[in-house]
């Protein structure tokens, strides 16, 4: 059931962030319930913040009675064109097929339109499975918490098994509820259409540049050549790094723009393994925790590389403890100057704002508040820290869904190209090469 006029405008401006609420392009809807609306999302809002509140709003320029403004209810201007992400999500609601995904995914029935419209021409189903692995992985606290409400009490004696109310609610939510939920909960409806267009632009990226290798058979994403089987990894902060991993290690990364083409088995497990000490090196990682170990290196260490391998075999886990001791040791040495990713904190943080969203997850600009949190630390300061920037850019990703990634330059000492931020990179010594080589090779025993 298509969105009418009016639902699509209602669906923009509930999922329009605070900082496109503050923009200009919104036209206020003034009420009671607007104001009050307001007051209660400012209370929230300084009681965040404390004392800081008004020296986060100076810092990016923000009139208290314009932030108030953007708190209330807000709608686009009459002639606006719905934003790209409303027409999909229309487009989506409109879809009546159906499609199977293996391995089978929970609430996959919700994601099988959004890859029936954005996937048409898409070679192959991994690339297909990836995108509504995503999508699953955004709805599913969601719809989980609406299937126990339209299930109520677990059945007992007689009643209808869990799968019998699984079906009927998917039914309800193909019939016509799911405009509802899309509605209610605009911040993760949002998220699932930018996702969505997203991959589209990466996987026609991959169709246009997959002569980039001398491939001799193309199998979805996976592209067969002499040299071994590659894949790709969307990762447009990588480019400069796999040069220099290729340079270190000694293993040759073929590579697009925006994407690094990755050669699975040992070879790939050396560019790992090397990426790892880099990336520990400056602080993003650490291999002496194994929780800190990224999910990539047993993802891709394995024959099945869509799902985690049990183990790695054990000649590709000396791979990579080998492509981690010779990165290791090069950093001793560097000579050439090289961009290397960096996060201003531990990924298990993001995750966990992520996590705690709760009611932020229905309109945008909640969202945006739950998430100003991360600027809590940096308003005590009586004046704008260097990381203020950086705090404002991992809000805009977050509330993109996005991990946020940086790029920091050890030639210029800029973040993204413009930030000025000191990032050590921190040598290593032999004894301490050997015991990250132990704990990394007993993380990976615990695999």
């Amino acid at each position: 059931m298509p969105l009418t006029n009016a639902e699509m405008r209602t669906l923009a401006a509930r999922g329009t962030t605070l900082r496109e609420r503050l923009g200009g392009n919104l036209i206020a809807v003034p009420s009671e319930v607007s104001d009050s609306l307001a007051q209660v999302r400012l209370e929230r809002w300084k009681a965040m913040l404390g004392e800081g509140f008004a020296r986060r709003l100076v810092w990016d320029g923000i009139e208290e009675a314009d932030a108030v403004r953007a708190l209330g209810s807000m709608a686009p201007p009459r002639d606006a064109e719905a934003p790209e992400w409303v027409r999909l999500l229309d487009a989506v609601l409109d879809c009546r097929e159906e499609i199977a995904f293996s391995p089978a995914l929970p609430f996959e029935e919700i994601a099988a339109p959004f890859v029936h419209v954005a996937g048409a021409g898409v070679p192959g189903t991994a690339l297909r499975w990836r995108l509504a692995h995503r999508l699953t992985q955004v709805a599913a606290g969601v719809l989980l918490a609406q299937f126990e409400r339209h299930r109520g009490p677990r059945p007992q004696g007689n009643g209808s098994p869990p799968r019998e109310a699984y079906a009927r609610f998917v039914e309800g939510l193909r019939g016509g509820g799911l405009k509802s939920v899309f509605t209610t909960f605009a911040a993760i409806a949002r998220e699932m259409a930018e996702a969505t267009l997203t991959w589209r632009t990466q996987t026609d990226l991959f169709v246009e540049r997959k002569n980039d290798l001398p491939s001799t058979e193309i199998e979805a994403d996976v592209i067969r050549t002499p040299h071994g089987d590659y894949f790709y990894e969307p990762r447009p902060d990588a480019a400069e790094l796999v040069d220099w991993i290729s340079e270190v290690s000694g293993t040759p990364t073929p590579k697009t723009i925006g994407f690094v083409w990755i050669l699975r088995t040992e070879h790939h497990a050396r560019r790992l393994g090397a990426r790892l000490a880099i990336l520990r090196a400056v602080g993003a990682a650490h291999a002496t925790d194994p929780a800190q170990v990224p999910e990539t290196v047993f993802r891709h260490l394995g024959t099945d590389w869509i799902e985690p391998a049990p183990a790695p075999p054990a000649a590709n886990a000396e791979q990579l403890i080998e492509g981690f001791r010779d990165a290791a040791r090069a950093l001793t040495q560097i000579r050439r100057q090289a961009r290397v990713p960096w996060r201003p904190r531990p990924l298990a943080e993001y995750a966990a704002l992520q996590q705690a969203q709760g009611n932020a997850q229905r309109q945008g600009v909640d969202r945006s508040l739950a998430l100003e949190i991360l600027l809590a630390p940096l308003v005590e300061s009586a004046e704008r820290p260097p990381l203020w920037p950086i705090a404002r850019a991992e809000i805009q990703a977050l509330e993109r869904g996005e991990i946020p990634h940086f790029e920091y330059d050890m030639n210029t000492g800029l973040v993204d190209g413009s930030i000025p931020m000191e990032v050590a990179v921190k040598p290593y010594t032999e004894s301490e090469i050997a015991a990250q080589v132990e704990a990394l090779r007993a993380a990976l025993a615990l695999r």
